[in-house]
């Protein structure tokens, strides 16, 4: 132990430094520069395995910051956070073979008969709805100095629907009906709408 007490001044910090070890160890840490060309390639590494991924968890993962890590993925590696389409379904592989079978025969119809797309009538039933349309001179109203105009939608759906069963070839409508409020959809009805259909057709291409 050294002896300072008769000491003063900055000869007091001399001796203070000569006695205390300032020099630095080797550490580990976050280097100075992180955006470095292996680090942008970590990164990408890192994404493949989970696209879903946050920064927070590269941070953690690489070391990096997350100022960082949003500076390699946005510049250097030009990605972005896409949320996901919503779709109805996925297909399974039976859906896509029996995609495939339907293809494959429309096309073997296709080499044997040219025009057998003249030949298919489809059909499908909507609901119809009605609408009360206004003018736009029908919808003002009297308004003071400062107040907003009235709002309104350009097309306003009613309550009131009904049922339309529509069949229609490549040319356009084969035969359409409106079936009564209240009506149940059941096999007897659609074989009257069937039997129309044919007298339709009939009259049509004969």
């Amino acid at each position: 132990m050294v002896d300072i007490s008769g000491l003063t001044g900055p000869t007091v910090i001399l001796a203070v430094t000569a006695m205390v070890d300032i020099s630095v160890d080797p550490r580990r840490g976050r280097p100075k520069f992180q955006r470095t060309d292996e680090n942008v390639q970590k990164i990408p590494d890192l994404i493949k395995e989970n696209p879903r991924t946050i920064f927070l968890e590269l941070e953690k993962d690489t070391g990096i910051s997350k100022t960082t890590i949003g500076r390699i993925v946005t510049e250097d590696l030009k990605l972005k956070k896409t949320p996901a389409k919503f779709i109805p379904r996925f297909l399974t592989n039976e859906h896509n073979l029996c995609r495939l079978a339907t293809c494959e025969d429309m096309l073997e119809m296709k080499r044997t008969d040219p025009e057998w797309k003249d030949e298919i009538i489809t059909g499908d039933e909507t609901w119809v709805y009605g609408y009360d349309p206004e003018t736009k001179r029908q919808t003002a109203e009297w308004r003071g100095q400062g107040e907003p105009r009235p709002k309104k939608p350009r097309i306003l759906k009613s309550r009131n629907k009904v049922l339309l069963v529509a069949f229609l070839d490549n040319k356009g409508i084969v035969h359409h009906e409106y079936l009564t409020a209240g009506q149940t959809v059941i096999k007897g009805m659609y074989l009257g709408i069937i039997r129309h259909l044919r007298e339709a057709i009939r009259k049509k291409k004969p």
